[in-house]
């Protein structure tokens, strides 16, 4: 099983490609789960929603950002982030055993997301490995907060010798200083750590900016977390 973050724009282009790589013997079909907020009639429920749940670590600088507030027509306030931990708690009590009970599953679960949802998938590996085993870290927003993801690993790394996951991480070459330096280095930074247990894949799609590398990136991410590699 695979829950998609951002399922609205994601679900379509995940159940397609499953469906697609399952044509050959060499990919295991997976339950693809889309995550996603009312968005059809408007963007705002879908960026507060998102913008709450996917992010670690409340960003004051973030939530009050004329930029945003006024691009979406907020009252000061509206915007409040560092939910994920709650919504962690989301998919272990609700999401997990709702599906469970409605669908023939094993406790082999995966999760992926993009921009802040490859944040929250970040912050997921480090937080709900319980939950999770797999990981698609994709344009991952490591920039939030001060770079706060760099600083949890840092501390993970003080305390732990093990990683136990398959992760893969992407972004697109055109997505700028803020997205494309940061994955290569975070994803270089945990190949260094030689975690046990962890196996780390992670491309750079170039000529794709942050919304036309999603195709490629999801594509990417199935057949790195569940294509069955030859020996």
């Amino acid at each position: 099983m695979l829950f998609i973050l951002d399922g609205g724009l994601e679900f379509p282009i995940a159940n397609a490609t499953n469906g697609a790589l399952g044509l050959f013997g060499t990919f295991t079909k997976v339950i693809i789960v889309g995550i996603e907020y009312e968005w059809k009639k408007s963007l705002t429920p879908w960026f507060l929603g998102r913008t709450r749940d996917y992010t670690p670590a409340k960003d004051t600088s973030f939530d009050n950002s004329p930029a945003y507030n006024e691009g979406f027509g907020l009252p000061p306030g509206s915007i409040v982030s560092g939910g994920a931990d709650q919504f962690i708690e989301v998919f272990r009590k609700e999401l997990i055993p709702f599906i469970e009970k409605h669908y023939r599953t094993n406790s082999d679960r995966g999760l992926s997301g993009h921009s802040f949802g490859g944040l929250f998938t970040a912050y997921s590996l480090f937080r709900a490995r319980d939950l999770f085993s797999r990981f698609g870290i994709n344009s991952p927003s490591l920039w939030w907060n001060k770079r706060f993801m760099f600083s949890l690993e840092e501390t993970f790394s003080q305390s732990n010798k093990s990683l136990p996951a398959k992760v893969f991480m992407s972004v697109g070459g055109l997505e700028g200083p803020m997205m494309t330096p940061m994955m290569t280095e975070f994803a270089e930074k945990l190949k260094s750590r030689n975690y046990q247990g962890l196996e780390l894949s992670s491309f750079v799609f170039e000529g794709e900016n942050h919304m036309s590398v999603v195709p490629a990136m999801i594509s990417r991410t199935l057949r790195e977390l569940y294509e069955v590699k030859k020996k």
